[in-house]
Formats: C-alpha cells, structure tokens, sequence
C-alpha cells in the first residue's frame, strides 16, 4: 500500500521524464530478456517487440523516478533491472494485458497476467487496460492454503483502484475456470478454516480498502460457465458475475458488456457496496437461479438498452437515489422488484419504507419504453413514472405505503391468460403498526396513483382465446387521489376483492374502462353471474358481467350496498342467455338503482351501462341498448266520413306486433286534421284503434289519405 501511495504521488513528474526518456530510446526483441541486458546509461528508454514472445506485448519503457526496486518488486511483469542495475518500467497512456504475457491460448490460464496489468495500471496512474484478443482462459486464485478472513478478495479480479477495462469493439471474453483449471460448477474451495468458496468473476473493495472513485467496464464478456436450468440449478452466492462490497466503490460506467452464467447474482452491489452511482449502456445479464441485476442500496443507475432475463428475478433493486431505464428488457424469470423508495432510513424502518430526503427532489424511478417479458409478476412502488410493456406478465403496485405513481402500461397477451395485468393493493386497515418502525408509524393507503393501461392480444392469444383482466383492486385505496384508466382488448376491465370479503371502509376506486364492444368476440371473458328467477341482489366487484337467468320468466335484478364505489364508476350488466323465454328486468327506483324507467334486457347481447352516483348513493342509467324490437309501425288507406261537431268516427290499423298494454306513441295523417283530436290505443294483438274526434262547431269532412300508427312496447 505504501509503495502504491508513493507510485501515484510521482507519477505526474514520471510521465514528463518518460516524454524525455523516449527521446533517447533503444531497441529490445523482448522484455522478458532485459534483466540479460546491459543497457547504457544514456539511455533513458527502450521500446521492445513483444513481452515473452515477439508481436505479442510489444511496449515502451522508461528508466524514469518511479522505476525503482520497490517498484520492481511489487510489479515484476512491468519494471526490471538490467544486468547493469538500471530499473525500466512500462510507460504509455494504456497498457494491454499482453505486456503482462497474457496470450489467449486455450488451457492457459491468463488470471495472473490481467490481474497484474490491472495492479500495475492502479498503482502507477495508468488510466486504462486493454484487452486485446476475443477471449481470455481465467482461473480463480487458489486460497485453499489461507484462512476466510485472510482472503481481501476471492474473486478472479480485484480492482483496487480507479480503472477503465476495454475489450476488442465485438467483445472480449473472460471464460472462467475454478482455482485448479476444472469446472466452476463443480471445483470450490476450501480454506484452512472450512470456509467453502467458489469465485466470483470480479469483486470491488475490501475491508480497508481504498475508494475506487470510478471503474469503467467496456466491451467486456464475463462467462461464468455455468448455464441456468431453471429450477434445476443450485444458488451459490460465493460465485456472483460483479460484486462490489465495503462501500470502496463510488461510479461505475458499463458500456456493451455481458454477464452470464454464474450460480448467485451476476451484477451485485448490495450491502455496503453500493455504488452513488450506476451507468449502463447496452448490457446484458443472464443465466442464474439467483438474481441478474441487482444494484442494491442507495445506487442511482440510468440503463439505456439494459437487458436482464433467465434468472429466478431479472432484477431486484432497493431504495434507490432515483433511476431511469430507457428501453432494454427484463423477463423468463419468476419476478422483478424495484423498490424506489429514496434514502434507507435508521431507526429500524423497514427496508422498503419510503423515505425521499425533503432538501432533494424526489427519487424517481423512471421507464421510457422498458419491456417486461413473461416476467411473472413486477413490483413496482412509491415514486413510479413512464411507460413500460409487458408480456404475459403482471405488474404489482405494492401495498407498503405507495404513492406518486405515473404510469402508463401497455400490456400483451400471448401464451398465458393472465389474472390481472396491473394489481394495486392497500393495507387492511390503517391503524396497523409497520413492525420495526417507531411507535405510532402506521401502513397508508396508496395514494396519488394514476395508471394507464392499454390491453393487447397477439393474433395466437386470440386464435387461443386467451384474455387478461385489466386491474384488481384489493384493500384500502385513497380514492380522492387515485385513477386507473383501461382500454383495448379486455375481458373484464377490474374486479375488486372477488374472492374476499373487502375491509371495513373499502371503495372501488374510478377506473375509467373504454372499448367494451371491441373484443374480438363481444364480451368474451365478461364474468358470469347466474341470476334467480326472482329476484337477485347484485354487489359489483366487476366491471362488466355476463348474466345468465336459471330459469324462464323475468329475473328482477337489483343492486347491493355492501361495497363502496368511487363518483362516476360505470359498470356494464350484459344478457348472456341464448334464449327468448328469460327476461332480465331493473326495475328503475329498485334497491340501488335510479334508472329513467324500467329497463328489461329481452335477448342475448341487450346491455345496460349504469353509473354511480355518490351524492345518492345509486346506480344511475348511463346506457341502454337492446335488440328487441320496441317499436312498430302500421299503416291503412283511410277515408273518413263527415264528422259533424262534437260526434266522432273510429277505425282500425293493423300493427303487428302491438299487443295490450303497449303504448301507441303517435298517429299520422296524410292531410291536415282540420282540427279533429286524434288519439288511438292498442284494442287487441296486431291492433290499433284510431278515434277521431270533432271539438269544433262545424263538420269536418277528411279528404282520403294514408293512416299510420305507431306503438312502443311497454
């Protein structure tokens, strides 16, 4: 450590030495022959051919203030001693792992070489490593002959200082080995206090070590060997892709990197480890039974194009500085979880309670285009903006205190039929105390939560008959402050506690559902409710509901007042027997109901679309549709006789359909009634009778003309 500190002190007048030294420079085939070289002292700089094989390493060294003995000794594959005693070392604005004698050969192990230049570079204030060939053989150290706590890494790369690691522009590959050269998945260690590691890829920090106040990984394949089975693959968290732990670790910068097949998380940095701050473009991680990314803590991370999948969760993120996520994919895993919740809070809080600081805007977790894919379900919470797509996978805004969310969800059906596409669930109560938070800190409804939610079906999921519901609603939610919109191809658009007794004080909240008849089959999905020949009371944890009467005759419907529902709620009630003979009727002041009269659904496919009215507490008529025929119509040439003053004249019209009871809305003359009084009334089935009286004081004699009546069932 002393050495290191002395190096980077001196290597800002080092590098002007070298820029003079390279001035007078000789020539040497390899680096590895200058200890058997006796290079003249005015030679202040020598450039070789290759470091232990010619084109292979080839670099520019420096006899400059920091080529020294200690030097030599703490990086041998960089600084030596000529045979006349003068010290070289490696100068340049990069250094490459093959002047460490990295080759890239199959069955060599190239651990030692890259972890040197790594060293090296840190040490001396070289900004950069390259890595120059498509793929590297890495072994893990071997540290079965050290004690657990005497291990400052166990891992194939230590970084110890600040760095920026660069492989070829198509990718280099690190293909990892255990300790001995075997299988990874099958050679651990054992240390001499029974501790049982594997090896992670790449570790940062150390107890005591320095801060690495910047790392940048680019173009860079870290392959742990060991592919997932989903299922079938067993957790081993001594072997992660990435880990960073001990806090050592401020910013990291990730450009078009992989990470795959490991048995624990493949990008790690929980604990105290946490980054301030994380950036990644184009990088993917995957293959694990643990998590793939997982940047947890306090980490800001702003991802473009970052994708996370096969892995028991594509991610899961705690607290967090604020994030955003512009396009890239999660997904083929069991869950994901972004608990965006701002700082992590002392005093015994729990992990996800949210706590923004107030002197710092809000933490929040931003999507811009991000795709979740047959991803189980995702849990979102507080602080949630954007847009995101998902695919056969559910989004849950979790019950802990949610608030300030905006979202809009696009949401795809294909090879599952999914319970609910977006599911918001509050506490039971909210007198309940939040187990390890102080004294008197209760669960909260969600609040402030807005969530747009547009239902697609590809063709296979149609072809299939395959639906989604929109929203479940469970618990208590803030209604005052919350709304949920739906459209697109949907079943049924939310259900609230379908399945559970709602909580004491639980109203549906507004949720806003559009495109009712524009499912491929109208009202596929709709849930159906069997209704009593005689009189049923309806509670609406639906939206819309397929009815179905058990027996012939008219099933009088009304609605309950169990549940509590938001001002201007809709519900859709839809006839859904094949049939003539079973007649649902509303009556319009039933239990519940405010309707402009009484509403009868004769035939499959009549509807009616009620609103509520919380101001009276029922359900108020928003649409009435039916395909009955309510009106009818019929004609006669008539030729009245003369009507003398206050007499009257009757005929006939034959209206088929018309039946007792119906009302006859209007009569029409082909000639002006020369102010007779026309009324008419159903007199028998198909018939009209059609009475025309005289009020005033002469006769009135009606020249021929057609006679229509019109009747409209009761």
């Amino acid at each position: 450590m002393a050495l290191d500190f002395i190096a980077r002190a001196a290597a800002t007048s080092a590098r002007s030495d070298a820029a003079q030294a390279l001035s007078r420079t000789s020539t040497l085939d390899l680096f590895t022959n200058l200890p058997a070289r006796v290079v003249d002292a005015g030679v202040l700089a020598v450039t070789t051919g290759g470091y232990a094989a010619t084109g292979m390493g080839s670099g520019a060294y420096s006899a400059d203030a920091l080529a020294t003995t200690a030097l030599a000794a703490a990086h041998p594959r960089f600084c030596k001693q000529t045979a006349n005693g003068r010290y070289f070392r490696l100068v340049g604005d990069y250094v490459t792992v093959e002047q460490a004698g990295a080759t890239g050969t199959p069955g060599v192990n190239d651990q030692p070489a890259i972890q040197a230049a790594i060293n090296y570079a840190v040490a001396v204030g070289i900004p950069q490593v390259r890595l120059t060939r498509a793929a590297y053989e890495v072994w893990v150290p071997d540290y079965t002959a050290l004690a657990n706590a005497a291990i400052p890494y166990k891992s194939c790369f230590y970084i110890p200082g600040s760095i920026e690691l660069v492989g070829l522009a198509g990718g280099t590959t690190l293909m990892q080995k255990g300790y001995l050269g075997g299988d990874i998945a099958t050679q651990t260690q054992t240390t001499t206090d029974a501790y049982v590691w594997r090896g992670h890829m790449m570790q940062v920090g150390a107890s005591g070590a320095a801060v690495v106040s910047r790392l940048v990984l680019r173009n860079l394949i870290f392959d742990g060997t060991v592919d997932h089975v989903a299922g079938v693959t067993p957790v081993d968290l001594t072997h992660k892709g990435f880990a960073s732990d001990f806090g050592t670790l401020q910013k990291i910068y990730i450009y078009d990197c992989e990470m795959k097949r490991f048995k624990g998380e493949i990008f790690y940095t929980g604990g105290g480890g946490s980054p301030s701050y994380i950036f990644a473009q184009n990088f993917s991680v995957h293959g694990s039974p643990q998590c793939a990314w997982n940047p947890a803590a306090v980490s800001e991370v702003f991802a473009i194009n970052l994708t996370a999948y096969d892995s028991y969760q594509a991610a899961e993120t705690l607290a967090g500085r604020g994030s955003t996520y512009i396009g890239g994919m999660f997904g083929y895993c069991s869950s994901c979880t972004f608990m965006n919740v701002g700082r992590l809070k002392a005093g015994g809080y729990p992990y996800w309670y949210p706590n923004p600081d107030p002197a710092l805007p809000p933490p929040w977790l931003t999507f811009i285009g991000t795709r979740f894919e047959k991803a189980g379900n995702i849990t979102l919470t507080s602080f949630t903006r954007g847009n995101i797509v998902t695919v056969d996978t559910g989004a849950v805004i979790d019950n802990k205190c949610v608030s300030d969310v905006d979202l809009e969800v696009e949401a795809w059906i294909d090879n599952y039929n999914n319970s609910a596409a977006v599911t918001i669930s509050g506490p039971s109560t909210t007198t309940t105390q939040i187990v390890g938070a102080p004294v008197g800190t209760y669960y909260t409804k969600p609040q402030n939560v807005h969530v747009k939610l547009q239902v697609n079906r590809t063709a296979a999921a149609k072809a299939a008959g395959r639906q989604s519901m929109g929203f479940e609603f469970s618990n208590l939610i803030d209604t005052a402050s919350c709304l949920f919109e739906i459209g697109g191809e949907i079943g049924v658009g939310w259900r609230a506690h379908a399945f559970t007794t709602p909580p004491a004080g639980f109203v549906v909240p507004l949720c806003r559902v559009e495109n009712y008849l524009k499912t491929q089959q109208p009202y596929a999905g709709w849930y159906a409710n069997p209704v009593a020949g005689a009189t049923t009371v309806m509670q609406m944890d639906y939206n819309a509901y397929s009815l179905t009467p058990n027996a012939a005759g008219t099933a009088t419907v009304n609605m309950g007042s169990t549940r509590g529902y938001s001002h201007g709620q809709r519900v859709i009630l839809h006839h859904d027997y094949n049939g003539a003979d079973r007649l649902i009727k509303f009556p319009a002041n039933g239990t519940g109901l405010a309707l402009r009269e009484d509403r009868i659904l004769y035939n499959q496919g009549d509807l009616l679309e009620l609103e509520y009215n919380v101001y009276s507490g029922k359900w108020e008529e928003y649409r009435y549709l039916t395909r009955k025929q309510l009106t009818f119509t019929g004609s006669a040439t008539y030729d009245a006789p003369s009507i003398a003053a206050g007499a009257s004249a009757t005929t006939t019209v034959t209206v088929t359909g018309a039946a007792l009871g119906d009302f006859v809305s209007a009569i029409s003359l082909g000639v002006s009634s020369a102010g007779l009084v026309i009324t008419g009334y159903v007199s028998a089935a198909n018939t009209v009778t059609v009475v025309l009286y005289n009020p005033t004081g002469a006769a009135v004699d009606l020249a021929s003309t057609l006679l229509a009546a019109e009747v409209r069932k009761k």
